[in-house]
């Protein structure tokens, strides 16, 4: 989800920016665009999706979801992903590059097999995090602010961390 998080509706799917107003649907534009592969080897691969200002993008959610069958943004960016897996373990990169001070949002919905026995904790600042406790957010999200760590303790699995730079929160 990028470069905005969440319901736009209430504002007629308008984002206003110091560059100019815009025009989202919840999750913005990001998922509209095409992947390119960049870089290839045996243990790492980078994708890439470029985006020149206010170019007008598809909107898949039009007409069922939305009022608006294109979308904008009043910047230009380019977004990387980049898996790379070193001893055993995934890790996965996001880089994006635009203008300093263009205003964004980033979502990633990871999903991991947990155990089936809902005993699963995740541990940030020092605090344990139970399965439950985020249940009971319901649809409102867990949040874990202040922080640029989780661990999720898996059961019968190993241990995942999730580690961010220039991201302090996380919803769970």
């Amino acid at each position: 989800m990028f470069p905005v998080i969440g319901p736009t509706s209430m504002n007629n799917f308008k984002i206003h920016t110091q560059k100019g107003e815009a025009i989202q649907d919840q999750h913005g534009l990001l998922r509209e665009l095409e992947y390119e592969l960049f870089y290839e080897d045996n243990a790492c691969v980078k994708f890439i999706k470029s985006y020149a200002t206010n170019t007008k993008i598809n909107n898949a959610k039009f007409p069922e979801k939305s009022t608006e069958p294109l979308l904008n943004w009043p910047f230009d960016f380019t977004f990387e992903k980049h898996f790379t897996l070193k001893e055993g373990i995934l890790e996965i990169n996001f880089i994006i590059n635009s203008l300093e001070g263009m205003p964004y949002m980033l979502g990633y919905h990871p999903a991991f097999m947990l155990s089936d026995t809902g005993k699963e904790i995740l541990i940030a600042n020092d605090k344990n995090i139970t399965l439950e406790n985020i249940y009971e957010a319901g649809h409102n999200a867990f949040p874990v602010l202040n922080t640029d760590k989780i661990v999720l303790k898996n059961i019968d699995r190993n241990d995942l961390e999730i580690t961010t730079t220039s991201f302090d929160n996380f919803m769970l």
